[in-house]
């Protein structure tokens, strides 16, 4: 009998660019995101580039959280990442319409007033079917948000580990990212091998 135990691989995003003029409303901080570390059976995945990106060895939260950011030179890299990942959580940013766009599932939690294409009093879309969405119920309530997404998370990983169920995911991210770039994850040494 095979007893190994596999966890899900959870890709997360936090804020999406630190110029843009809405980002303050769909962003939050890295701080939500880790609460989704405590859910046994789950492993998470940074996907967040830019400024905040560093909030993770900041924050001491590199020691739960794998760091992707470094190996994510161009959307293409990005694409293999999110491909390799059972799920990606995250508040609204480009990333979401890219995982939508590969049929990753991807949880997007969103403010009070979102964008008008999720439409509104849904938790679907109709653009990315592997889409979920979780609505703020007032404005800046990222509490509710979060809990809820905890417990589905919580949900997903009991569904996931139920005997006889395929994973979601696909591929491992990291492998993914190797054969996309393998400079980038497994350096040559100073022989010149990888």
């Amino acid at each position: 009998m095979n007893t190994r135990i596999c966890r899900l691989k959870v890709g997360f995003v936090w804020s999406g660019r630190v110029m843009s003029k809405t980002n303050h409303l769909c962003a939050t901080t890295l701080k939500r995101f880790l609460d989704f570390a405590g859910v046994p059976g789950v492993q998470l995945f940074s996907l967040q580039k830019g400024p905040r990106a560093a909030e993770l060895a900041e924050t001491g939260a590199s020691a739960l959280v794998i760091d992707f950011a470094p190996h994510l030179d161009d959307f293409a890299d990005t694409a293999a990442a999110v491909a390799g990942l059972d799920l990606v959580i995250m508040t609204d940013s480009s990333v979401a319409h890219l995982a939508g766009a590969l049929s990753t599932p991807v949880w997007n939690l969103l403010p009070f007033a979102a964008y008008w294409l999720y439409l509104k009093d849904r938790a679907d879309t109709p653009w990315y079917l592997s889409m979920r969405l979780f609505r703020q119920p007032r404005l800046s309530n990222w509490d509710s948000v979060f809990a809820q997404a905890v417990r589905a998370l919580q949900a997903l990983v009991k569904e996931a580990a139920s005997p006889g169920r395929d994973r979601p995911g696909m591929a491992d991210p990291a492998i993914a990212l190797a054969r996309r770039r393998p400079d980038r994850l497994f350096p040559s040494d100073e022989c010149g091998s990888t």
